[in-house]
Parts: structure tokens; C-alpha cells; sequence
């Protein structure tokens, strides 16, 4: 607005000086109108400052007002935020001569919190309404910014047993709910912090909704590593029974009873004729179709004829009956129209002992992965199977904090349902009634070994953003 202001003025001088350049004017007539310019200038000056003035007014209500609302500003609806700024900045904006006063508040806390409060207003002039300019238009603004970032704290608990001892879980509990009341204390709204809790011993308790590669159902699926203790070592199915076994008491069957090995089941075997144990036994034994033959050479040279009294093949077959009983020669019997039926030798038939050797079916565990939904999320430490667990050196996963992988079994963290697992351990939240009853709520595990707690506490630094992390135990 100055910058047009004086583009007029020079234009209006330049007006001027050609009329006081002229020589046919008077000396009186040219002084009168050099006076003109000379008093605009003047004017413009005065309204100008002024102008400042009320400006500067504007400037420090503003300052006053952004700062007394930003103290309840997170509590407050947006339209109390504008009564709350108009009156108050109304009181503290005492000019008359500022006229039309607007006043706009508004807040946000999208990435920290602000509070920004814009002003507006007219001033009427008093010199530069005689060349068009009868109001300045005056506006101001104010912005107070505070809580950059969000608090997020991590609390892990240390349940261990070490922790039963001296009314070390009690003072535990005592200053973590003294810590989780400043810390409430500390935000001015819910979401200004935010508090996660890990309760930690030989086991952490997880969200069981967490798949790989943090939880390595993987590693117990394969059987060469095994761990009768695990989830799925204990809920599944055996091939050889229908009883409720685990993988560790799910074994084969042989098909001789008593024999509870594959080495002894196969060495073993049943003959075909009783009385024989071994297979060497059973097969030179053997039965002949006539009685009181017992070896095969005896056997096979007896036999019986068809027709009574004949004792030997030759004898038999040179015999026969006649459907005419009472002829007893072939020729005789045919002559008198009956059927001659020679004597029929049957050789006896030996049957050698048959070794059936025993035979062995492995048991087969299938773990029940429909059973995984009843897990309740409790893991423990990382490494190869027991009692190698956790390990020590470059594989000692927990104690050197390494992140998880799907390209390594080891480095994954293990179902392990016990009834000892702490209690699970809490998402970032401002819940803080339900942060008090977990606290309350915790016991000591008898187990002293605490390394998956420090592991798992990174691991939610990563999935949560968690900012900071506290580990409390006493000694």
C-alpha cells in the first residue's frame, strides 16, 4: 500500500513541478501549490505510524493471546477455542481507532502440537482520504508450537526368580506404577504417551497373532530337531496309536508282539508249524499228507490207493472194482455191461515250514496345526534344541540382540506353552487402569534366565516405534 501511495504523490509532484517550472506564473501562486505535496507527504507519514502503532498492538495481543490458549488448547472443542481467543484478545486489544476486528483460532496436533491465531482489521486515515485512501486494512498472526514428538516408553519387567526374594517384586511394583502415574501426569491429552509393558523370566508372552518370522512353528516341524517339550511335540497324532500320546512316546510296532524295537522286531519271526522258533528250524521242518511220514523222502514215496488193501502205486493202479459187484476182473466186468473203475494212487504230498520274519512300522508324528490357534503366545529363548539353549558365541541370538530370520531356524523364537509364562505383555497404550491391573497381576517365574526378555524388547522397539526403553529389576 506505501509503494502505491507514493507512486500517487510522485505523480502528483511531477504535476506540480511543471507549474512551478513555468515562468509565466506569480511567486505567491507557485508557493500555494508547492505547499500541497509537502502536506500530503506529511499525512501519509502520520497515518503511516499510526497504522504501526496499531499494528504493534495487534502483534502483542496476538503474542498474549496464542500463548494463554495453548495451555488448555488439547482439552478444548474448536469453537471454544474461538470464544476462548476473542475474548481474550479482546480484552487485552484496547485501540478505538481499529475497526471490523476478526479474530481466527485454530489448533492441530497432527505432528505435535500448534496453535495459530490470525487478526485482521481497519484503521480510518485522517490525511490520505484527500487523494482516495480513506482506511488501511491491518493484519497480523501468531504460531506457538510445542510438544514436537510424542513420548513412547517401553517397560520391561524383570519376573525372573531371583525377583521372589527381599520383596524385590513388590518394590517392582511399586515404582512402576509410580512411573506409569508421572507419566500420565505428563500428557495433556490421551495419545501424548504412550506405555508398553514386557513382562520377561525364561519366557515372554506375545500376541500369538505374530507369525514368522518371529515365531519358528518351522523349526519344530522338522523332525530332526527334536524337542518333546515343544507345542507341536506335544499336540499331534501317531501313526501307530489312537491314544493320546506326545512326539516323544510316539513308536513303531512290530508284527510279533513283545518286540518293542525295529532291530529285535526284524530278528524275530513266526514258522508256519509250531514248535519252531528259528528260521533255520522252521524251514527244514514240514508236514506230510500221510500220518506218521516225517521227512520229505518218506513222504513222497507213500501214498494211498483208492481201493482198500493196496499198499504200493504199481499194486493199485493194476487194480479196480466193478460197478457189477460180483465180478472182480476187468474183462469179465466189462462183458456183462458194468463200468470197471481202476484203483487211483494218490502219492503223499510234503508241506516244508514257512519263516515269516517280523516286520516293523515306524510311528509317524503329524502335529496338529489347527492346535496352533490355542496357543496363547509364549515363547523362549532362541538356539538349537536343549539343553544346548540358548547357545553361546556367534549364535547366541538373545544375548547379542540379533533379529530374527527365515533363512535361520535358530535365530527364531520358539513356542514354548508353559504354565510358568508371564502374563502378555501390553501394546503401546494409554490405557493406564489396565497398565495398573498387569502390574498388579505379576508373579515370579522360578526360572532365572532372562536373556529372550531383552531380545523381544527390541523387537517391539521395531514393530512399535517404541522410543524409549526402561528394564527395571531390582538386586
Amino acid at each position: 500500500m506505501m509503494w502505491r501511495i507514493l507512486t500517487h504523490v510522485h505523480r502528483r509532484v511531477r504535476v506540480w513541478g511543471r507549474f512551478i517550472g513555468a515562468r509565466r506564473g506569480n511567486v505567491a501562486i507557485t508557493f500555494a501549490f508547492s505547499l500541497i505535496p509537502m502536506l500530503i507527504l506529511v499525512g501519509v507519514a502520520v497515518d503511516y505510524g499510526r497504522a504501526n502503532s496499531v499494528k504493534a498492538a495487534m502483534q502483542v495481543a496476538l503474542d498474549s493471546t496464542v500463548l494463554a490458549l495453548s495451555k488448555n488448547a488439547a482439552i478444548l472443542t474448536a469453537d471454544q477455542i474461538q470464544v476462548s481467543a476473542q475474548d481474550y484478545f479482546k480484552a487485552v486489544f484496547t485501540r478505538p481507532e481499529a475497526e471490523n476486528v476478526k479474530i481466527t483460532a485454530t489448533y492441530s496436533n497432527a505432528t505435535g502440537s500448534q496453535m495459530v491465531i490470525t487478526s485482521s482489521a481497519d484503521m480510518a486515515t485522517e490525511f490520505l482520504g484527500m487523494i482516495g485512501y480513506k482506511t488501511f486494512h491491518i493484519t497480523a498472526n501468531a504460531t506457538a508450537k510445542w510438544g514436537a514428538s510424542r513420548l513412547r516408553v517401553a517397560l520391561v519387567l524383570d519376573t525372573t526368580g531371583s525377583m521372589s526374594s527381599n520383596g524385590k517384586i513388590d518394590a517392582l511394583k511399586t515404582a512402576t506404577k509410580k512411573l506409569l502415574s508421572q507419566l500420565k501426569s505428563a500428557a495433556s491429552v490421551d495419545g501424548d504417551v504412550y506405555v508398553s509393558i514386557i513382562p520377561f523370566a525364561k519366557d515372554v508372552r506375545i500376541e500369538p497373532n505374530y507369525a514368522a518370522p518371529w515365531d519358528d512353528w518351522v523349526y519344530w516341524d522338522n523332525n530332526a530337531k527334536t524337542d518333546p517339550t515343544s507345542w507341536d511335540a506335544t499336540h499331534g497324532t501317531c501313526s501307530t496309536s489312537n491314544s493320546i500320546l506326545t512326539r516323544n512316546n510316539c513308536r513303531g510296532i512290530c508284527s510279533i508282539s513283545g518286540n518293542n524295537s525295529e532291530s529285535t522286531c526284524t530278528a524275530a519271526g513266526v514258522c508256519s508249524i509250531s514248535g519252531y522258533s528259528t528260521n533255520s528250524s522252521c524251514t527244514a521242518a514240514g508236514t506230510c499228507s500221510i500220518s506218521g511220514k516225517s521227512n520229505q523222502s518218506a513222504c513222497t514215496a507213500a501214498g494211498t490207493c483208492s481201493i482198500s488193501g493196496h499198499s504200493t502205486q504199481s499194486s493199485c493202479t493194476s487194480a479196480g472194482v466193478c460197478s457189477k459187484s460180483q465180478f472182480t476182473t476187468q474183462s469179465k466186468c466189462i462183458e456183462k455191461s458194468g463200468t470197471w473203475t481202476a484203483g487211483v494212487w494218490t502219492a503223499g504230498i510234503w508241506t516244508p515250514g514257512v519263516w515269516t520274519a517280523g516286520s516293523w512300522t515306524p510311528g509317524i508324528w503329524t502335529p496338529d496345526l489347527t492346535s496352533r490357534t490355542e496357543w496363547t503366545g509364549c515363547v523362549t529363548d532362541r538356539g538349537p534344541v536343549p539343553p544346548n539353549r540358548p547357545p553361546s558365541g556367534g549364535n547366541a541370538y538373545d544375548q547379542t540382540v540379533n533379529p530374527a530370520s527365515l533363512a535361520d531356524d535358530d535365530s527364531r523364537f520358539p513356542p514354548d506353552e508353559k504354565a510358568t509364562c508371564p502374563p502378555a505383555m501390553m501394546e503401546l497404550t494409554y490405557d493406564w487402569p489396565a497398565m495398573n491391573d498387569l502390574v498388579d497381576g505379576l508373579t515370579t517365574n522360578s526360572t532365572d534366565r532372562a536373556r529372550v526378555g531383552l531380545a523381544i524388547t527390541r523387537r517391539r522397539r521395531a514393530v512399535y516405534g517404541t522410543s524409549q526403553s526402561y528394564r527395571l529389576r531390582l538386586h
